[in-house]
């Protein structure tokens, strides 16, 4: 999992990736959580062939009905946007109703941290899944996800003194793709 983060854009990511997922179903003495698949996927849309492309993003894919019950939503979260941004490598419109499958699953959440901090990933994600804004002009994702978030940090810092914690994934998620967002979170926090 660690080689992954470090080496996303190796040449082996593929054969490591096939290596780890083989490893977790041979394993039977433990059991992956999402944070296993999250990490593992990291160099997912770094690799060049679409066949193997495809083909991990199926494996991921059988594996996550396994630990999706298990694990942290935000992982799941994360996972779900690294298949995503792989799929709109090749298939757009997977990655459109993938992405769309997710943020309704986030729309539901009712832990406000957990979905402020997954509308956080989505908006970030955005940037490099759709660069032409596709999904803006077709189903207004960015825009609406953008809102979602927006209304959701506002409810969070209105609920809670414990603003620091219950926002330092929020401000992760944005810091890197979306730093205006993230800069204006840290100067709205008590």
């Amino acid at each position: 999992r660690q080689w992954t983060a470090v080496n996303r854009q190796s040449e082996d990511a593929a054969q490591v990736i096939e290596a780890g997922l083989d490893l977790m179903v041979s394993e039977t003495s433990y059991t992956p959580k999402a944070s296993d698949l999250r990490d593992l996927a990291i160099p997912l849309p770094f690799l060049t062939e679409t066949e193997t492309i495809r083909r991990l993003v199926r494996r991921f894919d059988s594996h996550q009905g396994l630990v999706r019950h298990l694990s942290a939503t935000v992982d799941h979260v994360d996972l779900e946007l690294r298949l995503a941004h792989s799929d709109s490598r090749y298939d757009f419109e997977r990655s459109r109703s993938r992405l769309i499958g997710l943020w309704l699953e986030v729309a539901d959440l009712r832990e406000l941290a957990v979905r402020a901090e997954s509308w956080a990933l989505i908006y970030s994600a955005l940037i490099d899944i759709d660069p032409s804004g596709a999904l803006e002009r077709t189903d207004r994702l960015h825009t609406e996800t953008g809102q979602q978030l927006d209304e959701t940090l506002e409810r969070l810092l209105n609920s809670t003194a414990d603003h620091e914690n219950l926002t330092r994934g929020c401000i992760r998620a944005l810091a890197h793709r979306r730093p205006q967002w993230a800069l204006r979170l840290a100067s709205m926090l008590n």
